[in-house]
């Protein structure tokens, strides 16, 4: 195991008095729809009626995986080339953070190839060069190895000076790692768990589904805690990457950071983080709702409502990055807009 960062309970008291501001301002009530709601959690976060944040990291953790030997994915193991794509400012990702204003940290945490990097730079926090084993017949990865992720995820969001974190991840053969923890951990059958990834078929999932079960039959959970429990699904069929994003999720909830998920796969990180410690949660809002069908499973678990249904799948983290302007809406609206009173009297 390893030493779990110790996590404050959000104080929820403040709640009360950010619904009053709320109500307060020059606004009909209800009118913000759902953006009230985002402003009452803001607020209660950071305990200010104008929170702020402005500063804020995006941590793309890549890795490969060896169930993709198994042709779960749609496309070989490329993943070194994307982000290599990435750190030369050419993908999705690059254009969506330097449009709002958002910190790219890409890291490499177990490629087969080392990538080629460009202006953007790729930090290495390379768990194997081989990425993780093939999950559909031995355990992913060590004991050892898997708690060297998960500390690297916690020393990386403590060292981090951002308010606001967000999850990103790239991997072939990453949604078939998520769904299988998804399913061990949340006692769901596979069939629940797994979705077309980067665009599998009907017969293409079907397979996919088949190998996932065939790994979840390999080792039991049976007697373990919840903390074990989560440590030992990691290591038998998680990623580097997923790992590593667990980790920067109890860090950064340690430091007091607000953490922006992404989709399917980080809420499935986000429900690893929770079995470590259950306060982990209350750091944390969902920036969207993806095209996995499994997603809106995980967020009910989690008690979250995305704040945006796009059917995205392209994980990278850009939905958590779409969901930015949205928090800068309700941050600028709570610091600029005038109560009815002032209002009345201008």
């Amino acid at each position: 195991m390893f030493d779990i960062p110790h996590i404050e309970k959000l104080d929820q008291n403040f709640a009360k008095s950010a619904e009053d501001k709320l109500a307060k301002l020059a606004i009909p009530k209800g009118a913000l729809g759902e953006l009230g709601d985002l402003a009452v959690k803001l607020m209660t976060f950071s305990q200010s009626f104008t929170p702020n944040f402005t500063h804020r990291e995006l941590f793309l953790c890549a890795a490969d995986h060896g169930v993709a030997m198994n042709k779960v994915s749609q496309y070989p193991q490329i993943s070194d080339k994307i982000l290599s794509c990435a750190s030369h400012r050419g993908a999705v990702i690059n254009a969506l953070c330097e449009t709002h204003n958002c910190q790219l940290s890409l890291m490499d945490c177990g490629l087969i190839n080392e990538p080629k990097p460009g202006s953007v730079k790729i930090h290495n926090r390379v768990i194997a060069r081989g990425g993780t084993k093939d999950f559909s017949l031995v355990a992913a990865m060590s004991s050892e190895q898997c708690k060297e992720a998960l500390e690297n995820g916690i020393s990386m969001a403590r060292n981090s000076s951002a308010q606001l974190i967000l999850l990103g991840e790239m991997g072939i053969g990453n949604t078939s790692s998520a769904a299988a923890m998804f399913a061990k951990n949340s006692n769901l059958s596979v069939e629940e768990c797994v979705g077309a990834g980067t665009g599998l078929d009907p017969e293409g999932i079907k397979h996919k589904t088949k190998v996932i079960q065939q790994s979840l039959d390999r080792f039991s959970i049976e007697n373990l805690s919840p903390a074990e429990s989560a440590f030992e699904i990691i290591r038998q069929v998680g990623g580097f990457e997923l790992a590593t994003l667990v980790g920067i999720c109890l860090g950064a909830a340690e430091q007091g950071k607000l953490i922006l998920l992404d989709g399917f796969l980080s809420a499935v990180v986000a429900i690893m983080a929770k079995s470590f410690n259950p306060n982990v949660r209350d750091y944390m809002i969902a920036s969207h709702l993806s095209h996995e069908q499994a997603h809106k499973k995980a967020l009910k678990i989690l008690d979250k409502t995305a704040l945006l249904d796009l059917q995205m799948r392209l994980g990278e983290g850009s939905g958590a990055v779409l969901a930015l302007p949205l928090i800068d809406s309700v941050c600028a609206i709570l610091s600029q807009c005038m109560s009815l009173d002032e209002a009345l009297n201008v």
